[in-house]
């Protein structure tokens, strides 16, 4: 990317203005609400640099990643990265830290919330519950096969549509109920209901509430097992030579994208034995893993033989 495109690129966002810093001699591009700075453009050694807000605990990762990414210029170093255009940054990845600068910098809107009246809560039981939820009838008589008719319902819907009728009726009292099967706390089981309620329009995160049993276990099963312990089982599954094998090689092997290379980096996955360790949870949940990274990542898994730890293998301590 030249100089005008950047420009034009951060002009993109909603309510962004081009201003001049520093004698004119910078190009700074501001958001119009509060006049506060995203990019600062500027020629260094005859190269052309950019300036861009990152948080502090990436903004170190980023300069060891990158050879032309360096801490900002006149700007607060621990806030700020300064990037050498056409260097070893490519295209995409200088976007994707605009993306981000812009994030940071832009005013939180407040919504106000309208008052609602509390509706009165029915107490109904939950097989006559799930029967309405599913079938949609309010007064008529609940026959004694309610829950088997509505799961011969819900086994025809798509998993996500499968969750929205479910969300409907399910309290948190069944979902603590549940996850006390599994030696899960109270607020714990509200706080994943509550994760997979806000990201239901992501098809993945709909488990949490279509198979809530398979859900809690490997969320419980990524919590306490070891990194020793999973060694060990794909160690029984594989053969200690074939693990030794995945110990040397690293994730470069894989022919990842910059994206989903630096993604893995950034989360402390360095060989390919330390990627078959992780379960689906624990890579759905990866810092910055966004979902093209993760259907890059699962598609050079299966490429090259390595197995994510399923939710339904997990019960039998499988890889």
């Amino acid at each position: 990317m030249n100089e005008q495109e950047i420009i034009e690129y951060c002009l993109s966002f909603p309510d962004a203005y081009e201003d001049y810093s520093f004698g004119g001699a910078w190009t700074a591009i501001r958001h119009r609400a509060n006049r506060k700075g995203f990019a600062f453009l500027f020629q260094q050694n005859d190269k052309l640099c950019v300036n861009l807000r990152c948080p502090p605990f990436k903004a170190d990762f980023l300069r060891q990643v990158y050879r032309d990414v360096a801490p900002g210029y006149r700007m607060n170093k621990d806030y700020w990265n300064m990037v050498t255009v056409g260097g070893d940054v490519q295209d995409q990845d200088l976007r994707d830290m605009i993306d981000e600068s812009y994030r940071l910098i832009k005013p939180k809107q407040k919504r106000a919330v309208p008052k609602q009246e509390k509706p009165q809560v029915v107490q109904i039981h939950w097989p006559e519950t799930l029967y309405r939820a599913v079938f949609g009838l309010k007064d008529a008589a609940v026959p004694d096969n309610a829950e088997e008719a509505a799961k011969h319902a819900l086994s025809k819907l798509k998993a996500r549509e499968q969750a929205m009728i479910l969300a409907r009726f399910r309290d948190k009292k069944i979902y603590a109920t549940i996850g006390a099967e599994h030696g899960i706390s109270n607020s714990r089981a509200s706080q994943i209901v509550d994760r997979a309620l806000r990201k239901l329009r992501n098809p993945r995160r709909s488990r949490y509430l279509t198979h809530l049993d398979q859900a809690l276990e490997s969320d419980h099963f990524a919590e306490t097992t070891s990194p020793e312990e999973r060694r060990e089982m794909l160690i029984n599954r594989h053969g200690a030579q074939h693990i030794q094998a995945l110990e040397s090689l690293d994730i470069s092997e894989l022919g990842l994208g910059n994206m989903a290379y630096n993604r893995l980096l950034l989360n402390g996955i360095h060989t390919l034995a330390d990627l078959a360790m992780l379960t689906l949870p624990e890579l759905l949940n990866l810092r910055f893993l966004g979902t093209e990274a993760y259907g890059e990542i699962m598609d050079a898994c299966k490429k090259n033989g390595i197995r994510i730890m399923a939710d339904e293998e997990l019960s039998n301590n499988q890889v």
